[in-house]
């Protein structure tokens, strides 16, 4: 389809960077007749991810939930890793230049939850700058994608034209549309409006060459949807977020439970555990919390501080604690001894340090300091500890930028990082709330972002035999 706006050269070129990536995106021709026997000998084409094996490329996925579950802080967090290319909770993002759309959140609103959300990565919003752009359309009229033509047709509206023009203005291939209420308003019972709705959606993520993911309520009688069978019919991959059932661990009202409900290209049942906190969803194994209660949560954190007293004061006395049960100075068995452990028990202090090893504020068997054999002694160490263990200078990484110099031991992601003095590039998407050089774009030398999933390729990186003509539209037989 022919952009109807002057496209700025670079978006331009960013388009047919992504276009590369999918041979077939946009045909000319909705009739175009396939010989199967000219895939003979050829490579199975990849299968392409927005989110790894949660949001499919070319297509366009539907969220749902019930109100208040935080659709919208989620689909608008969802579109924020995205831009940056940072992992979505432990899954792996395709790193694209995002756009949300929400008809029922004004500016201010979003700029709150932009504030939280950037807060939780350890982002500012500078680093967002042409990566993601919001839009509101809180009270404005005629915000319908399809509706019926005087002459009893379905046809795409000016916002749904004015959508796909913006996306290619910007280069944008990842949108957000929220919601289904708005976007196709007393349409959702009437299947063929339903079905010509997701058609539509489906050729606007096949137009700009990216996804699609939308927004959706579920019915008052309990589905996960509401309307006609054609929204779980039609649609290929369905996600739906809830707070989790009593059983689940619902007694936190803070907990979220996102699963993936339908997909016809991934194995469904799969949930990513959510805590809302400060504004934004954090992962729920990160909570530094380990009970569900506050009185818990404040025995669980004393714990930690008592643990990590006792291992600074072994530190300071030269003696090497281990993780392991089955050693002499099995970590628990040696501070129980201790006066810093302040009378706690055998096993509290196996339960704090299994808490600090999963939180990564330790990690197990680091070389500490140098015997008189010269060979390292090993042991449990504060993440972020030079190798010397001198308690003068065992001070851990605060405030790195950009590069952390690999004498640090085992300091960053649990890492242990080899003695050859060389920066690490790609230890981790994050250093004390910074971006690391390069985390939300691939590198001069081609390397992946840190969302885990490969950018597009560009046009002389593609191997296929055809050849793209932008913006005038379509992929043709060359």
């Amino acid at each position: 389809m022919a952009c109807e706006v002057v496209c700025k050269p670079a978006a331009v070129r960013a388009m047919a960077d992504n276009v590369a990536l999918f041979p077939g995106a946009t045909l000319p021709n909705s009739m175009r007749l396939i010989r199967p026997s000219d895939w003979e000998g050829k490579e199975l084409p990849q299968r392409i991810w927005i989110v790894d094996e949660w949001v499919p490329a070319l297509r366009a996925t539907m969220l749902s939930g019930p109100g208040g579950a935080g659709k919208s802080l989620l689909s608008q967090q969802l579109a924020t890793h995205v831009a940056l290319g940072l992992p979505f909770h432990g899954v792996g993002v395709r790193q694209q230049r995002a756009l949300y759309l929400t008809c029922e959140d004004d500016m201010p609103e979003l700029h709150r939850r932009q504030a939280a959300i950037c807060a939780s990565l350890g982002v500012r919003m500078a680093d967002l700058n042409s990566e993601l752009y919001l839009i509101s359309r809180v009270g404005q009229l005629h915000s319908a994608l399809i509706g019926y033509h005087p002459d009893g047709q379905i046809e795409t509206s000016p916002l749904y034209r004015e959508i796909e023009n913006i996306c290619k203005d910007k280069a944008i291939f990842f949108v957000v549309l929220d919601n289904v209420s708005h976007l196709l308003p007393g349409g959702k019972n009437d299947d063929a409006l339903v079905l010509t709705f997701l058609n539509a959606l489906e050729a606007l993520a096949r137009s700009i060459c990216g996804s699609v993911l939308f927004l959706a309520h579920p019915s008052k009688a309990g589905s996960q949807y509401s309307g006609v069978m054609g929204w779980e019919n039609h649609v290929r991959s369905r996600m739906y977020i809830t707070r989790p059932k009593a059983e689940d661990g619902g007694a936190d009202p803070s907990l979220r439970i996102l699963s993936r409900e339908k997909s016809n290209y991934a194995t469904v049942g799969d949930e990513i555990r959510l805590r809302w906190q400060e504004g934004a969803f954090r992962p729920y194994d990160d909570a530094a919390i380990w009970s569900e209660s506050l009185e818990g949560a404040s025995k669980a954190g004393r714990e930690n501080e008592i643990f990590l007293a006792c291992l600074g004061k072994a530190a300071k006395e030269r003696r090497a604690l281990s993780h392991s049960p089955h050693a002499g100075n099995y970590a628990p068995k040696v501070m129980a001894a201790m006066p810093s452990a302040k009378g706690l028990s055998l096993t509290a202090l196996k339960a704090a340090m299994e808490r600090l090893l999963h939180l990564e504020d330790i990690i197990a068997d680091q070389p500490l300091w140098q015997g008189q054999d010269r060979k390292f002694v090993r042991g449990i160490a504060l993440a972020g500890r030079l190798r010397d263990g001198s308690p003068d200078l065992a001070q851990p990484i605060e405030n790195a930028c950009g590069m952390v110099p690999s004498d640090v031991c085992g300091a960053v992601a649990g890492r242990f990082v080899p003695d050859n003095s060389q920066p690490i590039e790609n230890a981790c998407g994050t250093v004390a709330g910074g971006l690391l050089q390069g985390s939300a774009r691939v590198s001069a030398e081609g390397k992946p972002p840190k969302g885990g999933l490969s950018l597009p390729l560009s046009p002389d990186q593609h191997s296929d035999d055809d050849w793209l003509d932008w913006p005038d539209g379509g992929y043709h037989d060359g």
